[in-house]
C-alpha cells in the first residue's frame, strides 16, 4: 500500500506539479511576479461576451505574436528607446489552418512621434508549435531571386 502510494504520489508530481505540488508545500511552479502595490480602487471588468471592448486572443495565436516579436525586437530592457520595445508596434494576425501569420508596424503616436518609418515592420509565419517558418523583413524582396 506504501509502494502505491508513493507511486500515485511522484506520478502526479511528475504530471501537474503545479497544481498537486502545492498541496505538499512544493513550489514548483511558474513564479508569479508579486505587485509592489496594487491600486485597489481600479474595478476589474467582468468579461462576457456582451463588452464591446473585448478582445479574445486564442492561445497559439498569443504565441505566435510573443514569437514573432521577440524575434523582431527582442525582449524589452528598461534601457532602450521606446522605439526598440514592444509595446510600440502594433500587431494584426491572421490564422490559416496551422499557421497564424503576424504583421509587425512601428505605431510612431505610441512614442509620441507623428511620422511613420520606412522599412519599421516585418511579416511572420508562425507555426501553431510555436516554430517559426518565414520572416519577411520591410524592405527584403518577397521571394529571393
Amino acid at each position: 500500500m506504501k509502494d502505491l502510494f508513493i507511486a500515485i504520489l511522484a506520478g502526479g508530481l511528475l504530471s501537474g506539479c503545479a497544481h498537486i505540488g502545492r498541496l505538499i508545500g512544493c513550489d514548483c511552479g511558474v513564479a508569479q511576479k508579486q505587485l509592489e502595490q496594487q491600486d485597489m480602487n481600479l474595478e476589474l471588468p467582468l468579461f462576457n461576451a456582451s463588452d464591446p471592448g473585448k478582445v479574445a486572443t486564442e492561445g497559439v495565436v498569443l504565441q505566435a505574436i510573443r514569437v514573432a516579436a521577440d524575434d523582431f525586437l527582442g525582449r524589452d530592457r528598461a534601457d532602450e528607446a521606446c522605439w526598440d520595445k514592444q509595446a510600440a508596434y502594433t500587431y494584426q494576425t491572421i490564422q490559416r489552418d496551422d499557421i497564424v501569420f503576424v504583421r509587425i508596424d512601428y505605431n510612431p503616436a505610441s512614442c509620441g512621434e507623428k511620422f511613420h518609418s520606412l522599412d519599421a515592420g516585418a511579416t511572420y509565419a508562425i507555426g501553431k508549435d510555436g516554430r517559426l517558418l518565414r520572416r519577411l523583413l520591410d524592405g527584403e524582396p518577397q521571394r529571393p531571386r
